[in-house]
């Protein structure tokens, strides 16, 4: 999504998107975001839809460089996953995965406590990430376990 100040339109659109659903971010919203006047971004997309479009067919560039049913196929051929019952939807569950730290990345580590992306973020993301693909979301790893028996960091 090329726009006004390029990137930071369009990561400043998506992130609005991301947090309050694309009909409830303005126009308005997404200029302030980008450091540009409501106007300019009417100009370039030519309207709030259009400005949506735009970020639609962005995120689907965005998700053509992450690994989808190839790196599903190579992994499973590897013995480091299974294909599944439905393959093309376990595909889109890894690339919505590391989609969402990518559009989340900011209010992601507000939660972390450090940026998902930096070298301990995606330590503690992948490791995660790794338990709960392999073991399930209800698992807690050994050593975990809290005074009532729930994970714990």
């Amino acid at each position: 999504m090329t726009g006004p100040r390029g990137p930071r339109s369009a990561t400043g659109a998506l992130r609005l998107f991301a947090g309050h659903g694309p009909d409830a971010v303005s126009v308005r919203q997404v200029a302030a975001a980008a450091g540009v006047s409501p106007g300019l971004v009417i100009h370039h997309f030519g309207s709030g839809d259009g400005l949506r479009e735009a970020a639609g067919a962005h995120v689907l560039a965005l998700s053509g460089a992450m690994p989808g049913r190839a790196a599903l196929d190579a992994m499973a051929g590897a013995g480091l996953a299974g294909r599944g019952a439905d393959p093309a939807v376990r595909a889109a569950i890894l690339m919505s995965s590391d989609l969402a730290v990518l559009l989340l990345r900011e209010p992601l580590a507000g939660v972390l406590g450090e940026d998902p992306l930096s070298a301990a973020g995606m330590a503690r993301w992948g490791r995660e990430m790794l338990a709960i693909y392999a073991a399930g979301l209800m698992t807690v790893p050994p050593g975990n376990e809290g005074p009532e028996g729930e994970g714990e960091r």
